[in-house]
């Protein structure tokens, strides 16, 4: 159990906050994607790969993991989130980017 409550940031609006919890703890990827849809509990999907959306200038020196789906997309800070201390981008922008990702699918 803590010791004390930081309420420094728990006036600022949520997208603000997002932000500067991202820049303390270096975030630079969010769940998006099926991932987010799932972690948002917005339907049933069973994501095959865990999907991160990264700045589109995002360059990593490594080889990325199979199981990771990277999309290079620059989020607007309306559109970035936490869901249960895990970065996430909202569920608005979740439903958009499965839309914008396979359109006519929830038509099916």
């Amino acid at each position: 159990m803590p010791r004390y409550i930081d309420t420094r940031t728990e006036r600022l609006p949520t997208a603000v906050h997002a932000r500067i919890r991202a820049s303390w703890l270096r975030v630079v990827a969010w769940y998006s994607g099926e991932t987010a849809l799932d972690l948002h509990e917005l339907c049933d999907v069973n994501p095959s790969a865990i999907h991160l959306t990264v700045p589109s200038g995002f360059r990593t020196r490594k080889a990325v993991p199979e199981i990771y789906r990277l999309h290079r997309f620059d989020l607007e800070l309306a559109e970035i989130g936490w869901r249960e201390g895990i970065p996430t981008v909202t569920p608005e922008r979740a439903i958009l980017g499965g839309i914008e990702r396979a359109p006519g699918a929830c038509w099916r």
